[in-house]
């Protein structure tokens, strides 16, 4: 939340922001900052804690507690960082890093059947949509570096 309290102020002082935190030939970490990934990355927030706090009265007791909410974290920050992406790079280690978070998640207990049927189904599907996207950034790599979305803001 404090997130979305600093991104509401700075939109309202600054305007639609993107930050390149690192590039090397256009491909880098690059944020963008603007009332729709505010929206999303509140929105995100206050879902976040709803979840936590269900979690934790849920999961009450149970030895593993530190681990399930260290792979929830991961996950919601990768969620988090794919809202507020400002380029493909970012979008794509965003989306990589939410699978592998979700994955865990669905696979937080194993000797469940539902569990290990949604995991098993998610192991195959998701390195097929990996691969699929990151083909898919091959032809446009001359482009990508060159490429403003926002310059006309």
């Amino acid at each position: 939340m404090v997130g979305s309290g600093v991104g509401i102020y700075w939109i309202s002082a600054f305007g639609a922001t993107e930050a390149t935190l690192f590039s090397a030939e256009g491909l880098g970490l690059a944020l963008r900052i603007d009332p729709l990934s505010i929206t999303m990355y509140t929105m995100i927030s206050i879902i976040a804690i709803m979840v936590v706090r269900f979690s934790r009265n849920y999961l009450d007791g149970e030895p593993r507690i530190k681990q399930f909410f260290s792979k929830l974290a991961f996950t919601l920050a990768f969620v988090q960082l794919l809202v507020i992406s400002g380029n493909l790079a970012t979008l794509f280690v965003a989306w990589v890093g939410t699978s592998i978070g979700l994955h865990q998640l669905l696979r937080f207990y194993p000797n469940r059947k539902k569990s290990g049927s949604c995991g098993s189904k998610e192991i195959f599907s998701c390195p097929i949509g990996r691969s699929i996207a990151s083909d898919s950034f091959h032809p446009y790599l001359p482009r990508i570096q060159q490429w403003k979305p926002y310059a006309h803001i």
